[in-house]
């Protein structure tokens, strides 16, 4: 209804600092890491079914949401780990 909003439950975590460390990774044999693709095969079937998504990042606010999906967590800093595990 026109004026009223949503409230997700659910969070997908997107890191940038995980995608250029998995995606950026020269020196190795191969690099077959596709993290978009990876937060987008966790994100795509809660959308779709339907649940409200909000696609957040390490330092957002997390404590409003009831799931937490962090695919591929990957250079995660300090206050990330803090956030995602507290």
């Amino acid at each position: 209804m026109a004026g009223t909003t949503t409230r997700a439950e659910v969070a997908v975590l997107f890191d940038w600092n995980g995608w250029w460390g998995l995606e950026e990774l020269w020196g190795l044999p191969r690099n077959d890491f596709h993290y978009v693709d990876s937060v987008m095969r966790h994100y795509r079937p809660l959308w779709e079914h339907p649940h409200a998504v909000d696609v957040v990042s390490p330092h957002s606010d997390l404590s409003g949401y009831k799931v937490l999906v962090v695919p591929k967590a990957y250079l995660m800093d300090d206050e990330g780990v803090a956030a995602v595990t507290g």
